[in-house]
């Protein structure tokens, strides 16, 4: 029997809002759609009409549906997009920066995605249509929550199905971010007139009484009433007074058949392909007919003609250049053709098959856990696919390596370091200390083993600096330097271990071990060594505000990162640091260039994590500048890019933000942004940013009559950085201590706060330091005109916060009165103007040396400045 060309009944709403999706993204701004349908509701059906309509309206069409089981990381994404290079971080030893990154290998990957996408937006308007979400890999749902926010401002459109989330699945987790940025369009069951389209499409016309009770046992599930319509034989309809009915007999076969009518339908029409039907299950949804043919060991012309009869009863349909099932209901009905015993065996053949070829372990390891495969070679094999999986799956690559141990014989020391990295990106902190402790036990009887120790240990170490305890870390590398006998490799732990001394908070022991460091990296000629030395001591100087040093340093680090033998300055980030004294020092536009340098230099070389970290330093230079506009766009960039560290980037931007909301006079976007600045606080850790915490908090207490809980705030923090011989970040804090120490009658702090800058104005000798005193000095005795004075000073230097400040609670709003450009700001216009020249959001950002989450950030301002949504409509404004 021929498939039926079903007619798309009962979905009219949904097509709507599918055609509205396209029309927007022809328009230059993107959105979402998520079809949320139980198995059997036509969701597939549906998405193929929603692609067909899109291509005749002239979009780029981009289609996947998601493999589910063990798929290669960003699998889904990447079968709709296509697969940019490099989306995977190179191998080698993590740096002591990226120890403090928990998701190194997913922000490169999502970076690299989105660049790629946004460069294939540019091209025509872009709709991709992804089926079966709630099978996605990890990887690919974090794509669709990075692509969500940014929709707005580039012409994409994502059309998206699957199942309804269960409790606890990364699904799940996603559905609150569909439902804010998406339309969630649940596909509702046929009703009785949608039936009888279905009816009349296959006899010609509507049902009778029986047939109709038969159609409606389906629940209305097109798949189920599709498929008893198709089992009815045509002889057994008679056509009668306008209708078609059957009779009592096959009207009793349906009910039989009706609670599983997709198996019924193919038990009836297999015949003697059920043992082929059932292999091509096993491949997959999809699968590879010379794969069948080769695991069956039959010819390839008994294949085709088998595939072909499968084809024309509607169990299978072409794709590309594969076959696949017509729907999981099939693939599910044509595996449970054989028994059980078989079905081991078809998985242990496709097992064997793919492994000859070397295809990835992933595919592989499917097949063995579905054959209960056991023995070292299947326990390789699960080890290999668990080491694909730990950088972006934790969870998953656990249980494979956990699996893995389970089905061989033998210890393995590989899948040991496997189940290390994923207890330890999962935060079972005691399982993996106790396993890396384990592991080094082993090796005490072991003296040829140095060299694994070291890497053990310096692991181990990381690992601990990752999870906020570096004290803790410092043994580990420690006893890593001892073992280790060759002189840079040696030489670039001590330089990694002052990088802890200084997260630890013991300054001075950090300075004289990065200076060591430092001077022996020199005598080796090995540059990398004297860049990750210099970093730390570097900032060491700048925090203790030995600011002539540390200019010095950031002079060398610039300058030293830019030899060719420094080709491995990334894995050490110079430009961080040296970025950061340029702040302190005042020097803005210096900082962002250096900024920009680093951003480009780590891009290039795959280490998109630290990006988010160069957005922070962009706004941090943009908020002393008192450019609020520019400040909030760079920090929201840090924070959409979801980089989860433990050096406080994230809690820095917050902080910013809270504190960019309230000199807006925003106080609930305040709070907001103040409680996500607290929830990324990490113990015994010193994190960059919490000075501005320290001052958001005590702004917000301020605003709501809590006076001695703001002055007691700001000057617990300043008592704390005292403490611990940390001046840099007093420096704003003591104008804050004395200005709420004044308003309380704390007069004995405000005189200790303006002891303290006068120390550092005389120890500095710049100008900067000098009005700052001059500043707190006439505020501590009431001189207005002396508090005037010194705030020109501080304008003039660049420093505009000051005078933000020094308003107090009175807002500062954004300018509304100026006409058509004139409301954007200097940097929102300069990105309009190239968006008008018809520039990515990627080449915008290569352009003006900012990342293209910034380039966004400025893009979704500009709209809401001046009423626009979309690109087309935005760059015709600028060329109007």
């Amino acid at each position: 029997m021929q498939h039926i060309d079903w007619p798309l009944v009962g979905r009219a709403d949904e097509l709507a809002s599918a055609c509205a999706l396209q029309q927007q993204v022809a328009g230059g701004v993107g959105g979402c759609l998520l079809i949320s349908a139980v198995a059997g509701a036509g969701k597939s059906f549906l998405l193929s009409e929603i692609g067909r309509m899109a291509r005749g309206a002239g979009a780029q069409v981009r289609v996947a549906s998601a493999r589910g089981g063990m798929a290669p990381p960003y699998s889904l994404v990447t079968d709709a997009f296509g697969h940019p290079a490099s989306i995977v971080a190179a191998s080698g030893p993590r740096s002591f920066f990226e120890a403090g990154i928990s998701n190194v290998a997913d922000a490169l990957a999502i970076d690299r995605l989105l660049d790629h996408v946004d460069a294939d937006a540019m091209h025509a308007p872009l709709l991709a249509v992804l089926d079966d979400v709630h099978l996605a890999d990890p990887g690919s749902l974090q794509f669709i929550a990075a692509m969500l926010p940014r929709l707005a401002t580039v012409p994409v459109g994502l059309v998206l199905a699957g199942r309804p989330p269960a409790p606890g699945s990364a699904l799940a987790a996603l559905w609150p971010q569909l439902e804010r940025y998406g339309q969630v369009l649940p596909l509702a069951p046929l009703g009785s007139d949608e039936l009888s389209v279905l009816c009349t499409a296959r006899f010609g016309a509507p049902p009778g009484p029986r047939l109709v009770a038969s159609l409606e046992a389906t629940g209305g599930l097109p798949l189920l009433a599709a498929t008893t319509l198709e089992a009815i034989p045509a002889h057994e309809v008679v056509v009668a007074d306008g209708l078609a009915e059957i009779d009592a007999s096959t009207a009793a076969s349906i009910s039989r058949a009706v609670p599983d009518p997709v198996r019924s339908r193919m038990e009836a029409v297999v015949g003697a392909d059920g043992a082929f039907a059932a292999a091509a299950a096993v491949a997959g949804q999809q699968f590879d007919l010379g794969d069948v043919a080769a695991v069956l060991q039959v010819p390839l012309r008994d294949a085709v003609d088998a595939v072909g009869r499968l084809e024309s009863a509607g169990v299978v349909v072409a794709s590309d250049l594969a076959f696949r099932f017509r729907h999981e209901h099939y693939r599910l009905a044509a595996e449970g053709l054989v028994a059980v015993p078989v079905r081991v065996a078809l998985h242990r053949g496709y097992a064997d098959l793919l492994a000859g070829r070397g295809e990835s372990p992933l595919a592989i390891a499917d097949h063995l856990v579905a054959a209960s495969v056991t023995g070292d070679q299947a326990a390789s094999w699960l080890t290999q696919a668990a080491s694909l999986l730990v950088p972006f799956d934790p969870a998953a690559a656990l249980g494979l390596a956990d699996r893995a141990v389970a089905v061989g014989n033998r210890h393995d020391r590989v899948l040991a370091v496997v189940r290390l990295r994923a207890l330890s990106s999962m935060g079972r902190v005691e399982e993996s200390d106790a396993l890396a402790r384990a592991l080094l036990a082993d090796l005490a009887a072991q003296p040829d083993a140095a060299q694994e120790e070291i890497t053990l240990r310096r692991e181990l170490a990381l690992g601990l600096f990752q999870l906020g305890r570096p004290a803790e870390s410092i043994p580990e590398i420690s006893r890593a330097e001892a073992l280790e006998t060759d002189p840079r490799r040696r030489w670039r732990l001590t330089a990694e271990r002052a990088f802890m001394h200084l997260l630890a908070g013991d300054f001075s022991v950090a300075r004289s071990v990065a200076a060591e460091a430092s001077t022996a990296g020199e005598a080796l000629g090995d540059i990398t060594t004297r860049l990750a030395a210099d970093m730390a001591g570097g900032l060491v100087t700048l925090y203790v505000m030995d600011l002539d040093e540390a200019e010095q340093m950031a002079q060398r680090l610039v300058r030293l990162a830019q030899l060719p033998e420094a080709a491995e300055a990334t894995f050490y980030q110079p430009w961080f640091a040296a970025s950061i004294i340029r702040l302190e020092l005042g020097e803005f536009a210096e900082a962002r260039r250096i900024n920009g340098i680093g951003r480009a230099r780590s891009g290039a070389a795959g280490y998109a994590w630290i990006v988010p970290g160069y957005d922070t330093l962009d706004a941090a230079a943009h908020f002393q500048e008192g450019n609020l506009d520019d400040t909030e766009a760079a920090a929201g960039a840090a924070v959409a890019a979801a980089v989860a560290d433990s050096f406080g980037v994230n809690l820095w931007c917050h902080a910013l933000l809270a504190r960019c909301a309230a000199l807006r006079d925003d106080w609930p976007l305040a709070e907001h942004h103040l409680a996500q600045a607290l929830g990324e606080v990490r113990d015994g850790q010193a994190q960059f940013g919490r000075d501005h915490l320290a001052i958001a908090q005590s702004a917000v207490m301020e605003h709501a009559g809590d006076l001695d809980g703001a002055y007691a705030n700001v000057r617990d923090y300043w008592e704390a950085f005292s403490l611990f011989a940390i001046d840099s970040p007093r420096q704003e804090l003591s104008l804050h201590v004395v200005r709420l120490g004044l308003a309380v009658g704390d007069t004995a702090q405000v005189t200790r706060a303006v002891e303290h800058l006068a120390q550092v104005a005389e120890r500095s000798g710049r100008e900067r330091f000098a009005a700052d005193h001059a500043y707190a000095a006439a505020m501590a005795v009431g001189d207005s005109a002396g508090e005037a004075a010194a705030l020109e000073r501080l304008v003039a230097l660049g420093f505009r916060l000051r005078e933000l400040c020094a308003r107090g609670l009175h807002p500062v709003s954004r300018p509304p009165t100026r006409p058509g450009l004139g409301r954007l700001s200097k940097s929102e216009r300069a990105v309009v103007g190239l968006l008008s020249e018809g520039l990515s959001n990627a080449q915008i950002g290569e352009r003006l040396f900012v990342s293209r989450r910034t380039v966004e950030s400025h893009v979704s301002s500009a709209y809401r400045k001046l009423g626009v949504t979309n690109r087309v409509e935005l760059a015709r404004r600028a060329l109007d």
